[in-house]
C-alpha cells in the first residue's frame, strides 16, 4: 500500500510540474487523467468498503436469527401481579368464562 501512494505521490507530482511548466493540451489532458484515475480509485474503494460493511451486517443478523427468540414462560408471566399506582397488586380476570343470564 506504501508503494502504491509513493507511485501515485511521483506521478502526481511529474504531471503537475509537466503542466505547470509547459502549458500544452497534452499536459493537460494528463492531468485530467490523472485526476479520473484517482476518483475512480476512490469510488473503487468506497465501494469495496461498502460492500464488506453489508457484509459483516448479514452476518450478524444470521447470526441472530440462528438462535430464535424463545417465548416468555406462561405459567411465570400468569403468577406475577402488576401493581396499580399504590403498589398494591391488581386483581386477575378469571380463568374461566363466567355464564351470563
Amino acid at each position: 500500500m506504501i508503494a502504491f501512494l509513493e507511485l501515485l505521490g511521483r506521478l502526481v507530482a511529474s504531471t503537475l510540474e509537466t503542466a505547470l511548466s509547459a502549458s500544452s493540451p497534452a499536459s493537460l489532458v494528463a492531468l485530467a487523467g490523472m485526476a479520473g484515475a484517482v476518483g475512480l480509485v476512490a469510488i473503487l474503494a468506497t465501494a469495496g468498503l461498502r460492500s464488506l460493511v453489508a457484509l459483516v451486517t448479514s452476518l450478524q443478523v444470521s447470526e441472530r436469527l440462528a438462535r430464535p427468540v424463545e417465548p416468555a414462560d406462561r405459567a411465570r408471566l400468569l403468577t406475577q401481579s402488576d401493581p396499580d399506582a399504590d403498589g398494591r397488586p391488581r386483581p386477575r380476570a378469571p380463568g374461566y368464562a363466567l355464564q351470563t343470564a
